[in-house]
């Protein structure tokens, strides 16, 4: 409903078959689409791609915005709880998401992080064995 809301446009590339929970990884996906639908600038139309790549022991996904992307300084604690980085009214929001995502690429033995370039769009990479 929310890509729909807002006119987006969300893509993807072939994506591998993983193991793992499930309810976790849809979790996991609806938090980091939302972000990419939800930190645009005012008038933009949102889009975000997903895409994996085989890095031998295990997959590195990407899911790549368009959105306002996150000034350097903030890329470590973003992952934290409850942080925001913004004011309620401006972006709704409980400062969990990205720490739930944190949770669930650890619990499955992967890693996360994030890339941005202010005003132009973020890519949150994590890697999940094989």
């Amino acid at each position: 409903q929310a890509i729909d809301d807002c006119n987006a446009s969300v893509t993807y590339d072939t994506l591998p078959v993983i193991k793992g929970s499930p309810v976790q990884f849809t979790s996991l996906l609806q938090n980091l689409i939302g972000n990419g639908l939800k930190y645009q600038a005012p008038g933009a139309v949102p889009h975000v791609h997903i895409s994996a790549e085989d890095k031998g022991a295990c997959w590195q996904f990407s899911v790549k915005d368009n959105g306002i992307g996150v000034e350097e300084e903030h890329m470590e604690k973003i992952f934290e709880p409850f942080v925001r980085l913004h004011t309620w009214q401006e972006y709704k929001g409980s400062g969990i998401g990205l720490s739930v995502c944190r949770e669930i690429v650890e619990n499955h033995g992967g890693k996360i992080w994030k890339t941005s370039k202010h005003g132009e769009g973020s890519t949150v990479y994590f890697t999940i064995p094989k």
